[in-house]
């Protein structure tokens, strides 16, 4: 990812972020988060840069409307490759990260309006190889538990423990071999609330929590792609640059998968 850009997708409108320097370097882990920051009515993309050699990781912020970075902190915490994005709840973006000290994997949120860092108070029995996700409005975290179970938990209430509701517990027994479970994750709720969409970062997949049907989604003319879900709110902020083209919907269908 050599060239980063903020993409307005409700106005097609972009722009070409620049001081991000070259982020192929093997030598940094990057996480990335975005959203806004009431307090100064600006959006604003929020950076974590680790170094592989030194426990040292420092947090950027870029501003939409001064269009500059400035440096906050350093942080005794380290981003996971794979969980680089940010997932944005109650104004707060949140990583899978491990603690410099103990080792531990936590959920690490950062607070745009406070910029403040905290640990998210995680499920209990939930494995050590866990990814964090959003589900609508609720944060929620997933894992293989045992290699042999997938489950899903969300906050109902942010920021209390004991409100991590138990989403869905799959048995890798019962859903085709050729899914990737470690990565299989939920991207929504679908119409009726029931079914979720997942995907396994190469197909979708609905699964119905009350009969336990799981079926894959067919998407014609699909290339190889990861997928990924995120909710926005509709915004005419001006970026005064160029323009993206909307690609053309693929039509998709539900295919009931083999057991």
């Amino acid at each position: 990812m050599k060239d980063t850009y903020l993409w307005n997708p409700y106005t097609s409108v972009y722009k070409f972020l620049y001081g991000l320097g070259d982020l192929q370097s093997d030598d940094y882990v990057y996480g990335f988060g975005f959203g806004y920051k009431t307090i100064s009515q600006d959006y604003e993309i929020v950076r974590i840069s680790c170094w592989k050699y030194d426990h040292h990781t420092q947090v950027e912020i870029y501003s939409v409307k001064r269009c500059s970075w400035r440096r906050i902190q350093d942080i005794p915490y380290r981003i996971f490759p794979l969980y680089n994005k940010a997932k944005l709840v109650n104004g707060v973006l949140h990583w899978v990260a491990k603690q410099y000290l103990t080792q531990n994997r936590v959920v690490l949120g950062y607070d745009i309006n406070s910029e403040k860092l905290k640990e998210v108070p995680l499920p209990d029995c939930v494995d050590a190889n866990f990814f964090v996700m959003t589900m609508d409005e609720y944060l929620g975290v997933t894992c293989l538990a045992d290699t042999k179970f997938i489950v899903a938990w969300i906050m109902v209430d942010y920021g209390v423990r004991e409100s991590w509701m138990k989403l869905y517990v799959i048995n890798t027994e019962d859903i085709p071999c050729s899914v990737n479970a470690f990565g299989l994750l939920p991207l929504c709720f679908m119409k009726n609330g029931a079914e979720i969409l997942l995907s396994d970062l190469s197909c979708l997949y609905s699964y119905d929590t009350v009969s336990q049907d799981f079926k894959e989604f067919k998407i014609d003319n699909l290339p190889d792609c990861a997928f990924d879900a995120t909710i926005y709110t509709e915004s005419t902020v001006k970026l005064k640059t160029g323009y993206l083209k909307r690609k053309r919907t693929h039509n998709i269908t539900g295919r009931r998968q083999g057991m």
